[in-house]
């Protein structure tokens, strides 16, 4: 993960919650194994969505001097006055901006820092136990 968006700590502070979350859920040492599948599972999409922005950032803050640079650096000038908006792109670029549409994303702040870990290791339980439920029905254990 490259140090572009600062979330080298807070990732590992997720990890931490995540795993402590569903180790939680652990009442015999035959679940530990189950339990760390299922942290893996969450946590690397997660984690690969994060490292793959870091390195749209580098590419978005070290662009070579010339147009596309200079239409960055404009979309910083206002954002400095004006205040960023809501929806603040976590590389600062309008949707719409040619030659760098498609770098952005509007709405990748919000899904990097509204992250609820315990939420997140909860639902993942919640529907292992449904799923576990469903495969007990099907087989006929109950």
């Amino acid at each position: 993960m490259l140090p572009y968006l600062a979330q080298g700590a807070n990732s590992s502070l997720e990890d931490g919650a995540v795993l402590g979350r569903l180790l939680g859920y652990v009442t015999h040492s035959a679940d530990v194994p189950r339990a760390t599948k299922l942290y893996e599972d969450l946590r690397k999409e997660r984690s690969r969505t994060i490292a793959l922005e870091t390195f749209k950032q580098r590419q978005a803050f070290h662009i070579p001097d010339g147009v596309e640079q200079r239409q960055r650096d404009a979309i910083f000038a206002i954002a400095m006055v004006s205040g960023p908006t809501p929806a603040f792109s976590s590389r600062w670029y309008a949707e719409e901006t040619p030659p760098l549409s498609g770098l952005t994303c509007p709405t990748f702040q919000p899904w990097l820092y509204g992250y609820d870990a315990y939420a997140d290791a909860d639902r993942a339980v919640d529907a292992m136990k449904l799923e576990s439920t469903k495969l007990d029905s099907a087989v006929g254990v109950s």
